[in-house]
């Protein structure tokens, strides 16, 4: 029974996505990741900002003679500074995520792949533009004509037979 169950094909499910578009995801992906890695970072820079003002308005500088504020005050900078950390945080670990996928897509050789990635979808695309251009033609009504011609053709080649046999008599 073990060798019945290796024995089996798994099939896969049939999806309306055409490969072109699968390659055409990635290549996007790919391509994104750079302008990915750009908003994340800017992201940082504005929860970082926002970050040192927050701590700025909680030791009360920035202001002349400014006292530094009150319970209820501190409660809600505190608020909005953990708002900003967790911006911050969520930044970071976006950038760390993109880091290893940014480095390979600005190296040369990730350069190179997209090249490839590209050429090779515009030969996918003009195979599925042949393939839709397809068409069936009916192959039984063609084959009654065909044996028609060819029978004809091997009553020629019999006659043709019967003279020459004759000939040499």
């Amino acid at each position: 029974m073990m060798g019945v169950k290796n024995m089996r094909t798994k099939q896969r499910a049939v999806t309306n996505i055409r490969l072109s578009q699968k390659v055409e995801l990635v290549i996007g992906i790919l391509k994104q990741c750079p302008e990915d890695a750009r908003f994340y970072q800017s992201l940082l820079d504005e929860a970082e900002a926002q970050k040192v003002n927050l701590e700025h308005e909680l030791e009360g500088v920035g202001v002349l003679n400014r006292q530094p504020p009150k319970f209820d005050q501190r409660a809600v900078l505190a608020t909005k500074l953990q708002a900003a950390l967790v911006q911050r945080r969520k930044a970071k670990d976006g950038i760390r995520a993109n880091g290893p996928l940014l480095d390979f897509v600005v190296s040369e050789q990730g350069i190179r792949a997209i090249n490839q990635l590209s050429q090779t979808l515009g030969k996918l695309r003009d195979v599925e533009k042949k393939m839709d251009g397809r068409v069936f033609r009916e192959r039984v009504a063609g084959r009654e004509k065909a044996e028609t011609e060819q029978s004809r053709n091997i009553d020629k080649l019999i006659k043709d037979y019967k003279k020459k046999r004759r000939m040499k008599y």
